[in-house]
């Protein structure tokens, strides 16, 4: 189950992540602005991907 919110998409569980501070994905990582390197299953990262690009104009 994905769990999607406006600003937010779960990643992996546990962690649920703020789509505005992703600076970039890669096939098992988001990294945020803060440094932060969160891992995305293979489930979800399409689902992250589509998100994250449709947030950039």
């Amino acid at each position: 189950m994905l769990l999607y919110a406006q600003s937010g998409i779960s990643v992996i569980f546990p962690f649920i992540i703020n789509l505005k501070m992703v600076q970039e994905i890669s096939k098992n990582s988001a990294l945020l602005v803060d440094g932060t390197s969160i891992p995305i299953s293979r489930l979800y990262y399409s689902a992250v991907k589509d998100k994250v690009n449709n947030l950039i104009p």
